[in-house]
């Protein structure tokens, strides 16, 4: 994975809200949907983390949404 900004400023986004995944960990959506952590915009406060899905397309994200779908893979 490229060292964009978005990837710089993973660390200590991820940190700051509680989630412990790494860039270039994977999740699954509720609705069964895998996608990988590429990176966040903290300036982006509805929408600061950006995952791809498996056809390469980037993606959204809720921190909210991340962290309850990180905490059903080790629930």
């Amino acid at each position: 994975i490229a060292q964009t900004q978005e990837v710089r400023l993973w660390d200590g986004f991820a940190r700051a809200n509680g989630i412990t995944a790494k860039v270039g960990d994977t999740f699954t959506t509720p609705q069964g949907d895998t996608y990988t952590i590429m990176g966040c915009k903290p300036r982006s406060h509805k929408y600061p983390i950006l995952a791809s899905s498996p056809n390469g397309k980037v993606y959204k994200f809720t921190i909210q949404a991340v962290k309850y779908a990180l905490e059903a893979v080790t629930a």
